[in-house]
């Protein structure tokens, strides 16, 4: 599926962000090396949300876990 990315500025900084089919967000942590793309947690990983995704350029190629947590109402 194709992945949707949007640009957030929160408190003068601007970072990317994914967003999925269902509205749920997703922060870029790292970039796996050797892998299909970048890997995003969800933006909540601080309510001890293991949900992630990893893209592979505009593509989301693999989905993990579930939330613990419903998706944000200003998706």
């Amino acid at each position: 599926m194709p992945a949707q990315f949007k640009t957030l500025n929160v408190r003068g900084i601007c970072s990317k962000v994914l967003v999925d089919d269902q509205g749920y967000t997703y922060s870029n942590s790292m970039t796996k090396s050797g892998n299909f793309g970048n890997y995003w947690r969800c933006s909540k990983k601080n309510k001890k949300c293991k949900a992630s995704i990893t893209t592979d350029h505009e593509w989301v190629v693999i989905k993990r876990q579930k939330h613990n947590h419903e998706p944000p109402e200003n998706s």
